[in-house]
């Protein structure tokens, strides 16, 4: 492997999420383009490539590579507590680990033996924040039921929201704003490697109030 499973998992905490946590509202692609920026970032033979498929049509947020190989893939996914299943019976960020599973299989220019691991974001889309519980765990159980034997990177945003203190300053922006994405700030990332059906290492970064 191109990283140790814990010397990848520790990288997270290059990415620039101080950007993100100024980044307000449903920012799905503001979040992939900050991950393809911290890999690229780490080294310059890094790259990334989007939309890429699999036979079967499937395709991941961004493909992350080293010189001229696809080493991992990115998936960014927005999840909410009241999100009903596809007709699959299966939620979004379930349907991104079955392709996850497809890509590691794929044998098209030996695509899937070539991938060591990959990385799945979740982020809030709903409005009420109070007392969210983020999916970390849920997620974390159902990748380890797989005994997958490449690296799964979880990552988990937090937010708070900050409504109230926004109501203080009424020339702010912000407050025009009909939802309250836009009046919340990123407070922690949580992650997991998980790797043979375990957990291998993890990483929690809180950021400082908005307001420091």
């Amino acid at each position: 492997m191109m990283y140790k499973d814990t010397e990848l998992l520790e990288k997270l905490s290059k990415v620039n999420w101080e950007t993100a946590r100024r980044g307000y509202g449903n920012n799905h692609c503001g979040l992939i383009g900050l991950l393809n920026n911290w890999w690229i970032g780490l080294s310059d033979d890094h790259f990334t490539l989007s939309e890429i498929k699999t036979k079967s049509k499937k395709s991941c947020d961004s493909v992350l590579g080293i010189d001229k190989t696809a080493v991992g893939i990115l998936e960014v996914e927005g999840w909410s507590p009241d999100e009903k299943p596809k007709k699959d019976g299966k939620l979004n960020w379930q349907r991104d680990l079955f392709k996850f599973d497809e890509f590691f299989k794929e044998d098209k220019r030996n695509l899937g033996s070539n991938l060591e691991f990959a990385i799945l974001l979740v982020y809030p889309t709903t409005n009420n924040l109070e007392d969210l519980v983020p999916p970390l765990e849920t997620i974390k159980s159902k990748v380890m039921e797989y005994h997958c034997q490449k690296s799964i990177i979880i990552i988990s945003l937090t937010y708070e929201n900050e409504k109230e203190i926004l109501k203080k300053d009424e020339n702010n922006i912000r407050n025009w704003a009909k939802t309250d994405q836009f009046k919340s700030s990123l407070k922690e990332i949580e992650s997991v490697l998980v790797k043979n059906g375990e957990e291998k290492n993890r990483l929690s970064i809180k950021l400082s109030d908005s307001s420091d």
